[in-house]
């Protein structure tokens, strides 16, 4: 399963922390606007780099990335928003001192300046109102431009419900960006909706971010990544939903995702297709936090066990061998290993695994329950619908 909420705000992060020398959080002024950069410098120990620094910087008032990249020269730095052969939208020319505060202009390409003063973001100067979510700790101790960025984001109740299975869910959009999630409506417990309507939130606060980050060489506009929830199942004990995105953001090529969910509304549990299934006494499950050793049992039971037996499965429905389709090798163990999977009220689809740039070939293919009840893991706590 690719989840898009680690691919921009960690991935990118591990990304420049192989190279950078040094990262600034910074937070200031800009004319008579708040903003907040970010920006590593790459060391020395890459003579070809010509000291280039890549960062990015967000408005207060809108939240949205502008991607920047320049050169330093000893304590000043140039950073260009959209530079080519010398034209550029925007231009910063900062200076550092010594206690890492920079100053300097920031001019656009009709002429206009305006006098920049930028200081170190503190944690402590930063009012989050989502302290108690796991991804905002994570910021606050990896990431403070992002940290920062978080404790603006503000949620907007959508007036329409929708109705499912004779529940109600209702929708939130965010005031800076196009990205709309649910929560669980009034015919859920107040107990049942504290808890999962939270699990529910940072959820949506992951993909906010996620759609905040994502920049080319024009602005922002807060939709650079396309969504699509599609709730697949839905009843006392369970709800099973389903995130496609679709994104082009920079340092990355073009590129689609699909995560799969499955929550338990007694505790907000959140179940991975492992926990749902077992097709080996060996089975396990693994998260980001989990060491190589893990990684390693994961991989070699997913590969082993769990691809050859769906695949079987898969086959005697779809029979794959005798399916013709331009470039789209089904028969393929290995596009079945990690599978994007969505817990539907007729069964389980999976989308088998292609690269990015055969992401044609990657569809739903629907299992009936029936197929995998003698598949199901001993410790998933509910039968499956009939």
């Amino acid at each position: 399963m690719r989840k898009i909420s680690f691919s921009f705000l960690f991935l990118m992060a591990a990304f420049t922390f192989l190279f950078a020398e040094d990262t600034y959080y910074l937070k200031g002024k800009l004319g008579n606007f708040q903003i907040y950069l970010y920006f590593e410098d790459y060391t020395s120990e890459y003579p070809n780099n010509d000291n280039a620094i890549e960062g990015k910087y967000f408005y207060q008032s809108s939240l949205k990335d502008i991607a920047l990249s320049g050169k330093r020269s000893d304590n000043t730095f140039i950073f260009y928003f959209d530079e080519y052969k010398g034209e550029f939208q925007e231009k910063f020319v900062l200076t550092k001192d010594s206690l890492n505060n920079f100053s300097g202009t920031w001019e656009n390409d009709n002429g206009k300046k305006l006098v920049v003063e930028l200081q170190p973001i503190k944690e402590e100067d930063v009012a989050n109102p989502y302290e108690d979510m796991e991804i905002i700790k994570k910021l606050k101790k990896d990431d403070l431009y992002e940290y920062a960025k978080s404790a603006f984001i503000k949620f907007v109740k959508e007036d329409v419900d929708t109705v499912i299975n004779n529940k109600h869910i209702e929708w939130f959009s965010e005031k800076h960006c196009d990205m709309r999630f649910f929560r669980l409506g009034k015919d859920f417990s107040e107990s049942t909706k504290n808890i999962v309507n939270k699990k529910l939130k940072e959820i949506h606060l992951s993909e906010i971010l996620d759609q905040l980050s994502c920049a080319l060489s024009w602005y922002n506009k807060g939709n650079s990544i396309y969504y699509e929830v599609s709730i697949g199942y839905i009843d006392d004990h369970l709800l099973g939903f389903q995130i496609f995105s679709y994104w082009d953001c920079r340092f990355t090529h073009p590129d689609s995702s699909l995560s799969g969910y499955l929550i338990d509304l007694s505790d907000g549990k959140n179940y991975d297709i492992d926990d749902i299934l077992s097709f080996d006494k060996s089975v396990t499950t693994y998260s980001d936090d989990d060491n190589d050793s893990a990684f390693e049992s994961f991989s070699n039971y997913r590969t082993n066990f769990f691809a050859p037996q769906l695949y079987k499965v898969m086959n005697s429905l779809y029979h794959f061998s005798k399916l013709k389709v331009d470039g789209c090798d089904y028969t393929n163990i290995e596009h079945w290993d990690f599978p994007s999977w969505n817990f539907t009220s007729k069964g389980i689809e999976f989308t088998p695994s292609f690269n990015w740039n055969t992401r044609n070939c990657e569809g739903p293919f629907l299992v009936p329950f029936s197929k995998l009840k003698k598949f199901k893991n001993p410790k998933f706590p509910y039968n499956f619908p009939k």
